[in-house]
């Protein structure tokens, strides 16, 4: 194996695109306003954070996921605890911003549920890097059109009326690829691709599905 953090380096140089460290917005409204003094922020984690070294063999200098709709569910019942089309963006010069119900009713809320889908228009994620090859480290792309349906339990935050709570998911990419090697992709002009043709994808599925965990 190699040491990836020199490749890392220069991936992520290279990939730039003139120091730009703007934030990207989680959801379809961009707002990079004061914390709000009441209703849930849903916050985003990754662990390894990303762009980074995500096991032995392989770098992650971006990802991309499609959120068709999020909801956080609470003992309310249906409030404005929901939102759509949300595009998650981790690279070089983006992270995403927190999401933000400002209107969330008073309540206990238990569940976060995410349905990741890109509608078969494009990708429901799609992740690049570099990838140890068994000659050197060389680009790697995942891209995936398959849905993903992911329940988070465990949160039991209680909102009291005018307070504010916070909804974290981290998501454990350590696991994802712990067992992922150069052999489940396919070379495709020099780019090792796996994508819904492959075999591996629907475990991978499985994996990234079970990635998504309550935050700390």
């Amino acid at each position: 194996m190699r040491a990836l953090a020199g490749c890392l380096l220069i991936c992520t140089a290279c990939g730039g695109d003139g120091g730009d460290t703007r934030q990207v917005d989680a959801s379809s409204d961009h707002d990079d306003g004061p914390r709000p003094a009441s209703g849930l922020t849903v916050t985003w984690a990754t662990a390894p954070q990303l762009p980074g070294q995500v096991s032995d063999a392989l770098v992650v200098t971006s990802a991309k996921v499609r959120v068709k709709r999020l909801e956080v569910i609470g003992d309310a019942g249906p409030g404005d605890t929901t939102r759509r089309d949300v595009q998650l963006v981790w690279s070089e010069s983006a992270q995403p911003l927190p999401i933000t119900f400002a209107f969330a009713s008073p309540g206990i809320y238990s569940k976060v549920t995410l349905d990741i889908d890109g509608d078969l228009e494009g990708a429901s994620y799609e992740i690049l890097g570099l990838i140890d090859d068994g000659v050197g480290m060389a680009p790697f792309q995942i891209r995936d059109r398959g849905a993903l349906a992911i329940d988070i339990d465990g949160y039991e935050l209680r909102l009291a009326a005018g307070a504010h709570a916070q909804v974290p998911i981290r998501i454990e990419l350590g696991e994802v690829f712990a067992d992922l090697t150069v052999e489940q992709f396919h070379d495709e002009g020099g780019v090792w691709m796996l994508d819904d043709a492959d075999p591996y994808i629907n475990e991978l599925r499985d994996a990234l599905a079970r990635a998504f965990r309550r935050g700390g």
